[in-house]
């Protein structure tokens, strides 16, 4: 007979169905909660693309059968409900790999050799899939499955080899297996390090309910993190092109460090999903906004983590070398612990995105929290009068500690999801022309949150702490949160929408899908997201699209692209075939993608010629789904005497500018009769990624091909080591003129060679954002120049935006998409080619 651990040694509860003296009432009630927090979820599609939505239903129905089984049989439940979420999500093939994967992981570790050869074979399977994810051998295992199988191990097996050696009795096989195949980690690739030794003493250590009661509280919580998250995320970090002031500056830095609630709001699901199945883990984060120095801040944010590192890395490099002198361990130590925390983060992100990414702003984070825990360490090791907590004094002085560690806190914080070093200094360059004025005002601002948080300060202490109000603060605490998403949950019905818009002028729709905000639209549509996505940071959801798509997403690395070495900085290369967002894309023998056409148009051809960007190019599509060519179909099928061309000579990321020089350097030679103008909300910001080229010393280019264009240049006085935030601020006062300029500029070509510029708008599949230049000005500029012009208005009206776009954070139209537009520009240019 199998010999029983003690560890495995559990009582089934004398009640019935399990429950272990408590009610159906309370019972009911925390499953109410968690309906209600689903609801929630589901409405907001919260955290969607992670499949939080997809396992949240299983998260409740799990937990109703575990918690009604007898406590016997609940760690061989748990695995099972695991089992049967992880084939709902990946299948059941990927779910064998998965695990297959775990389960040989931990086999290795229970065979009869020596700790240290366990250890060798466990890190030599490690590189091999490491090799496998980085693609540098044929990839055996599903990419993703590698990415949930790191996620599960990459860190729980060093704690599990390091406590294995002084373990004394080892928990059942079932239990070990629970400890990395845990269910809210299937879609958490960024996962909280549970400590093994406290997976083991925590399962069931106190009354069911009381556990299950803090796992919906974490729960909860988690889902309003999440949700303050992507409302700061969405409309509170101000563009950078808006950010001109110290104020601005101020919100930009407070608001961008607040998205913080994000790893803060996953972290306290998963933790949460875990309470509910027994675990009764400790807290995770605990207030850490609030923390009065580094060391204090260092301890309650990522309790886990920093415990983990402590474990693992700090006291027993400490010890080492203790001898030292106390003071000289501690520096040396935790130096050498956060030069550790950089390149445990490399390591993880490299498991999520399956590339090595080593930027000198994610080095200086890490040093600087290293320095400043130092600091504050040796201190608080000199420190030696006492405060009395319940005095001004101390009000004062723990506001204006608590303010400098929330203030530093953010700027570094604003350093780490900097791609660069050039990229933050643009951002926090209008420090220099700052006035004294602003100044004074912050400094005001600064008194009255410091005179406002010693007035909290004291009256907490003084009237609420250990006292009745503080025990009834905490009895509400779950009641008075969930009745907030009840609330919001009511807020996303009809009534309640047209409530919210009627009464406050907001959109409840808009904040019901997580989208990318302002800045990273831009990043994403006109084609400079490279760094960007190279952030190793859960701030933006665009990690999760470079997770998703890889370096298919990128066209500037496609072989189908060449470089001109002029102000089109790109082209496409001449009768060639390739892949792009895993559609086939092919050019023609002058470089489009199109057909075939002859370079001088036949008798009897009217010719269009189009220029655009990406969505004209047909990002996302394949050749025979661009509305470029849907529009030539439709215009030749109705049409009995006249026959239509149109050639697209669009590229993705070109912008007014570079339209204006293709035009008379290449279109022209087409000899069209017509050129299509496509006019977007972001075009502006093309132009001004194109300025920043011409402006930074990294680019071969140095001037534009126009006067008017250098002369703006030379007005905007910027440096050539300027980075694009400091562009892209300084451009918004000249866009109307550049956009006049290059629309005078191009009708004088058209004019030189009888052609009729045609300006098209096109609306974007996205709420309106930022937009600098209005559409009624853009168009009216146009018509002063001499174009014809076209708006097309309605062209996705009835349709679910949603359902047109590419993917959900890709805002580029699908091939119903593009039937639309081929649609209703056909329906445009037909009435007005009849009455021309």
């Amino acid at each position: 007979m199998a010999e029983v651990s003690k560890v495995d040694i559990v009582v089934d509860e004398p009640r019935s169905f399990g429950w272990a003296r408590t009610t159906i009432f309370k019972w009911v009630g925390l499953l109410s909660i968690l309906f209600i927090a689903w609801g929630v979820v589901h409405m907001f599609q919260i955290e969607d693309q992670l499949g939080l939505v997809r396992i949240f239903p299983f998260v409740i129905g799990g937990f109703a059968v575990h918690s009604c089984l007898p406590r016997s049989r609940r760690p061989v439940a748990f695995l099972g409900i695991t089992a049967v979420t992880a084939v709902y999500l990946f299948g059941f093939f990927n779910t064998l790999w998965l695990t297959g994967l775990v389960t040989g992981f931990l086999w290795i570790t229970t065979l009869d050799i020596s700790h240290r050869t366990r250890v060798w074979i466990v890190v030599s399977a490690g590189l091999l899939l490491a090799v496998m994810k980085a693609g540098a051998i044929p990839e055996v295992v599903p990419s993703t499955m590698i990415t949930v199988v790191a996620s599960m191990l990459m860190f729980r097996m060093i704690i599990y080899l390091y406590d294995l050696r002084h373990e004394k009795e080892a928990p059942s096989f079932e239990r070990r297996l629970g400890y990395f195949f845990m269910l809210p980690n299937l879609i958490f690739p960024i996962f909280p390090i549970v400590d093994y030794k406290v997976y083991k003493s925590t399962y069931y250590n106190a009354e069911d309910n009381t556990i299950y009661e803090r796992g919906v509280l974490m729960i909860v919580r988690g889902v309003l993190h999440l949700l303050v998250y992507r409302l700061v995320y969405m409309y509170m970090i101000p563009p950078v092109e808006e950010i001109t002031g110290l104020f601005d500056l101020v919100q930009y830095l407070v608001m961008s460090y607040v998205t913080i609630l994000r790893l803060s709001g996953m972290f306290h699901m998963a933790v949460g999903i875990l309470l509910l199945f027994g675990f009764n883990l400790p807290e995770i984060f605990n207030n850490y906004f609030l923390a009065s120095g580094f060391s204090d801040y260092w301890r309650r944010i990522n309790i886990y983590w920093k415990d983990f590192v402590l474990k693992i890395f700090y006291y027993p490099l400490y010890f080492k070398v203790k001898h030292w002198g106390a003071l000289a361990a501690v520096v040396f130590t935790t130096m050498v612990v956060f030069l550790a925390n950089w390149i445990l983060h490399v390591y993880q992100w490299f498991w999520v995105l399956g590339k090595v990414y080593v930027r000198s702003t994610d080095i200086a984070f890490w040093t600087i929290f290293g320095v400043l825990v130092t600091i504050s360490a040796v201190f608080q090791q000199r420190r030696r009068r006492r405060l009395d907590v319940k005095s001004w004094e101390y009000g004062f002085s723990q506001t204006a500690k608590i303010l400098l560690t929330f203030s530093l806190a953010a700027l570094m914080w604003s350093i780490w999801i900097s791609p660069t070093f050039e990229s933050w200094f643009g951002i926090m360059s209008v420090i220099r022309d700052t006035d004294w004025i602003s100044w004074a005002q912050l400094t005001l601002v600064i008194g009255g949150i410091l005179i406002l948080g010693a007035f909290l300060h004291h009256w907490y202490f003084n009237r609420i702490k250990d006292s009745a109000a503080e025990a009834w603060i905490l009895r509400v605490n779950l009641p008075v949160m969930a009745s907030i998403l009840a609330v919001l949950l009511i807020l996303t019905t009809h009534r309640g929408r047209d409530f919210v818009e009627s009464q406050y002028d907001f959109s409840m729709e808009s904040l019901m899908t997580m989208s990318l905000n302002e800045s990273d639209k831009s990043a994403q549509f006109e084609g400079y997201y490279e760094e960007i996505l190279t952030a190793n940071n859960l701030s933006s959801p665009l990690w999760q699209m470079k997770n998703e798509e890889d370096d298919e997403a990128r066209l500037q690395r496609n072989p189908i692209i060449v470089k001109t070495g002029d102000i089109l900085v790109n082209e496409l290369r001449p009768s060639f075939e390739s892949e792009f967002k895993g559609k086939r894309v092919t050019s023609n023998k002058w470089g489009m993608r199109d057909q075939e056409y002859t370079r001088i148009p036949r008798e009897n051809v009217t010719r269009f010629a189009l220029v655009g960007g990406s969505i004209e190019m047909g990002s996302g599509v394949t050749n025979d789904e661009v509305f470029e060519n849907l529009l030539e179909v439709r215009l030749n099928k109705n049409s009995d005497s006249i026959q239509y061309e149109v050639l697209n000579f669009s590229l993705s990321a070109r912008n007014l500018i570079q339209h204006a020089y293709d035009l008379e350097t290449n279109v022209v030679d087409f000899e069209p009769d017509y050129v299509l103008f496509i006019n977007h909300d972001r075009e502006w910001n093309a132009i001004a990624n194109l300025f920043f080229k011409v402006i930074s010393d990294r680019s071969d280019l140095d001037r534009f091909p126009y006067d008017f264009l250098n002369d703006i240049v030379e007005e905007m006085s910027l440096e050539p080591n300027s980075s694009r935030e400091e562009v892209i601020r300084e451009i918004v006062p000249y866009l109307s003129r550049i956009y006049e300029g290059v629309y005078q500029q191009v009708a004088v070509t058209c004019k030189a060679r009888n052609i009729q510029p045609i300006w098209v708008h096109l609306p974007s599949l996205e709420p309106e954002g930022s937009v600098k230049i209005p559409v009624d000005k853009a168009k009216e500029m146009a018509l002063n120049a001499g174009f014809d012009t076209i708006v097309l208005e309605d062209v996705f009206e009835g349709y679910d935006k949603e359902d047109l776009k590419l993917t959900k954070n890709d805002i580029h139209p699908n091939a119903k998409g593009h039937e639309l537009i081929a649609e209703a520009l056909y329906r445009e240019l037909n009435e007005y080619l009849e009455n021309k």
